[in-house]
C-alpha cells in the first residue's frame, strides 16, 4: 500500500514540474519565471524525499538540504538583485531590443 502511494505521489511531483516547466518557458515576466523555477526545485525536493520513504534509507537526507539550501539561496539573490535595479531601467528582454524603443 505504501509503495503505491509513493509512486502515485512521485507521479503527481512529475506532472507538478512539467507544469512549472511549462511556466519557466512561457513566463511573461521574470518574476514568474523566477517563482516557477523555485516551484520545480521545492517539488524536486518532494520527489527525493518521497524516493527516500519509498527505499527506506535516509542517503537522500544530505542531498535534499542541499538541494533546498541552494534553490533558497539562489531565490535570494535573484530577488536582491532585481530589487536593486533602478526604477526605469527594463526588465530582461526575450527579444534583444535591450529596452529600445525603434524610431517610427
Amino acid at each position: 500500500m505504501m509503495t503505491t502511494i509513493c509512486h502515485v505521489a512521485i507521479a503527481v511531483l512529475t506532472g507538478c514540474i512539467a507544469l512549472g516547466l511549462l511556466r519557466l518557458a512561457r513566463g511573461p515576466t521574470v518574476l514568474d519565471r523566477l517563482l516557477a523555477l523555485d516551484a520545480v526545485l521545492f517539488f524536486g525536493v518532494g520527489i527525493l524525499a518521497t524516493v527516500s520513504i519509498l527505499e527506506g534509507t535516509a542517503v537522500y537526507l544530505e542531498l535534499i538540504l542541499v538541494v533546498a539550501l541552494l534553490g533558497f539561496l539562489t531565490m535570494v539573490a535573484f530577488f536582491c538583485y532585481l530589487h536593486r535595479l533602478p526604477a526605469g531601467a527594463p526588465e530582461f528582454d526575450v527579444d534583444g531590443a535591450g529596452g529600445r524603443e525603434e524610431a517610427p
